[in-house]
């Protein structure tokens, strides 16, 4: 998950899921920035997350991926209601 950089500071691995994760949410919400706190029983460590330009071809596929996320969530609720013969309003 974590690693040494060549300056001793603790660094989040970019092969890892929670840097890609932090990636995204940098772009769509415009921050520069993240603080990501590791704890521990025996230590804790803030590692700062800066967003990496490079990773922005990224956004379509995510983009893409959610929206796929919610058509399905949709279809499988369209289709309880049909099953059921339940015609009240549901959120998603």
């Amino acid at each position: 998950m974590t690693e040494l950089s060549s300056d001793g500071r603790m660094t989040l691995k970019e092969t890892h899921d929670y840097w890609h994760q932090i990636q995204g949410q940098l772009f769509l919400t415009g921050t520069q920035c993240c603080d990501l706190v590791l704890w521990t029983p025996k230590d804790l460590q803030i590692v700062r997350i800066v967003k990496d330009m490079s990773w922005s071809p990224n956004i379509s596929l995510m983009k893409q991926a959610h929206l796929l996320m919610v058509v399905t969530t949709v279809r499988k609720k369209v289709g309880m209601v049909e099953k059921t013969g339940i015609t009240k309003k549901f959120s998603i």
